[in-house]
Formats: C-alpha cells, sequence, structure tokens
C-alpha cells in the first residue's frame, strides 16, 4: 500500500539542537502488574493470516523508504483482531535495540499484542521540532535537521498495518523512550490521534505545545535525577530551554482529560512515587516518579521497584476507544 502524501511541518529555529544531543538510553528489567489476555471476540471479515515472529521491513512514505521491525505473537490467527503497541526508540537507539531492552515482543507478545517498532530517519532521531514550535535559544548552533514527517509516518504506517493484519483499531497503543516518549507525547497531542492510550517513559515534557484539547489516557514514568530530561523542566542536555515538569505537564494532560486538578500520591516500595489524577470514566492520568532514577527505562537495575513494561501493559489493556 501506498499512503497518500502529508504536508511537511514548519520546523522551529535552534531547537534542533536539542533534538540532535538527546540520548534514547534505554534499559529493561523485571517487575510487577499483570494483566489477562487481550479481548479477541472481534473477528476480521477477511481473514489475514501471518506467521508469527519477528521481520524487518521497510516502508515507502512520501518518498522516502523507512523501516520497522513487526513482532506477531504466537497467538495471532489473522481472523480475531488483535491489539497493538507502537514502541519508538529513542536518539542513538534503533527498533531492535528498543525492543530487546524493553522487552516489549516477549511482554505484549504474551498478551496478545502486535508489536512494531519503527525506525527514525536517519541519526538525528525523531522529528519532534515542531513540538516547540516558536521556541529559540540563542547562541545555540544549529545541527542538521531531523528529517520525515513523522506524525504522518507513523499514522501512514499504522494504515498500512491495518490493511494487511487483522488488527483492533480502537486498542491501538504507543509508547517510547526519550526522544521516541517526546515522539509518542506529540502524536497524541494531534486532534485526530488514532491511539486509545499513551506511555512516554523519559520525555513527556520534552516538548512545549500540545494542539489538542483533549488527549487520550495516559501513563508515564520518569526519574528525578534524569540528566538528560530533567524531572523539574527548564532545560533538554544542559540546553536551557522553557520545557515544563513533569507534573505541570501531566496535570495539564490530565485536565484535557476532565480530572480532577490534584493527583493522589502514594509510595510503592522504596524509591518510586506513584501519583494518580481522579478523573471520569474513559480518562486516566498516571505518573511513576522514580526517585534517584536517571534517563532509563525502570526497572534497568538502578531501580527494580517497578517494570514499566508491564506496567503500561496492564493500563492498556483498561483503555479502549
Amino acid at each position: 500500500m501506498t499512503p497518500g502524501t502529508h504536508p511537511p511541518r514548519r520546523l522551529g529555529g535552534a531547537i534542533v539542537a536539542v533534538v540532535a544531543m538527546v540520548c534514547g538510553v534505554l534499559l529493561a528489567t523485571p517487575a510487577i502488574a499483570n494483566a489477562g489476555p487481550p479481548d479477541h471476540a472481534k473477528a476480521c471479515s477477511t481473514p489475514k493470516p501471518v506467521a508469527a515472529g519477528t521481520t524487518s521491513a521497510t516502508f515507502e512514505f512520501n518518498g522516502a523508504v523507512r523501516s520497522y521491525q513487526l513482532d506477531i505473537p504466537k497467538s495471532y490467527n489473522g481472523r480475531h483482531k488483535a491489539p497493538v503497541v507502537v514502541n519508538l526508540h529513542g536518539t542513538g537507539s534503533t527498533p531492535q535495540r528498543q525492543n530487546d531492552q524493553t522487552r516489549m515482543p516477549e511482554l505484549a507478545g504474551g498478551r496478545g499484542y502486535v508489536v512494531v517498532a519503527p525506525a527514525a530517519a536517519g541519526s538525528f532521531g525523531w522529528n519532534i521540532v515542531p513540538a516547540f514550535s516558536g521556541v529559540t535559544t540563542p547562541g545555540v548552533p544549529t545541527p542538521p535537521v531531523p528529517t520525515g514527517e513523522d506524525v504522518g509516518f507513523v499514522n501512514a504506517l499504522m494504515d498500512h498495518l491495518e490493511s494487511e493484519l487483522c488488527l483492533d483499531t480502537s486498542r491501538e497503543y504507543i509508547t517510547g523512550m526519550s526522544s521516541g516518549a517526546g515522539m509518542a507525547t506529540w502524536i497524541v497531542c494531534q486532534p485526530d490521534s488514532r491511539f486509545a492510550a499513551a506511555a512516554p517513559v523519559a520525555g513527556l515534557n520534552m516538548g512545549i505545545g500540545c494542539p489538542s484539547a483533549t488527549l487520550p489516557p495516559f501513563i508515564t514514568f520518569h526519574g528525578d535525577n534524569d540528566n538528560a530530561m530533567p524531572y523539574e523542566g527548564q532545560r533538554i542536555f544542559n540546553i536551557p530551554l522553557p520545557v515544563p515538569s513533569i507534573d505541570t505537564r501531566a496535570t495539564d494532560f490530565a485536565l484535557r482529560q476532565g480530572c480532577q486538578a490534584e493527583p493522589r500520591t502514594t509510595t510503592l516500595g522504596p524509591g518510586v512515587e506513584h501519583k494518580v489524577w481522579k478523573c471520569p470514566p474513559g480518562a486516566a492520568a498516571e505518573v511513576y516518579k522514580i526517585l534517584g532514577g536517571g534517563h532509563v527505562w525502570p526497572g534497568s537495575g538502578d531501580n527494580d521497584t517497578i517494570d514499566a513494561t508491564r506496567v503500561m501493559l496492564s493500563f492498556f489493556a483498561s483503555h479502549k476507544l
């Protein structure tokens, strides 16, 4: 399938320096929370059988050949609609590394999810420059601009996969690490976002704007000792920028879902604060603050209290369009 073209977005000024420098440090670990297998009640009118396993594939978008890794679970039979997790790597990482270190194909696949891990175009990572529209940083040199219109790319890739596989379009979810988290956040900030829930890791606040008045349920994980993308905001990779704190960004996103302004905060074992906003039915907002945690995927060894992958999969299981 050849996707339609998407108009390119205008890029911000010197903010591209941040996009080029942010590093996606990804690690994964064991931990908590399980959910039951996904509901396969819905069936596709036309079977779309595909063998289980991992494949690397390419996809043409806006005249450029883009790549992605696709993991089909053993439970996929081409007849019952399967849920999907989009797993976005950080700058300097790859789809394979993202999947290996988060164990998303293993853990999500065990619950019946198809996992797709797209690759950013070029070495400078995802093009999240539009998320900083209007922001300039005097004196910061401008490196090469990240290429590609990535909101359009991810959506076109999903359209393509929906045409090739038996997928449940009411259960499509997105996550990512570092700049991948920033990209996931920017994607669900679009008014026409298709995703039922989002789970950015170490990058919810990697951006300024958010065009959509409403947002899907979200859960996020962030260390309060993250030097690349500080929990308190105000800089990215030591470049001063007016990015909000995680708490400010999460409260804003909670309010857009109609949730209350103040979250309930509890302590989960040593080193983890869990913030939960009271929300109307169908909405949800949660923050896992990793005390002393750095720019890593929670459960990587510096903090074994939670496993972000397992926790977010349980969260996804509770939300659909």
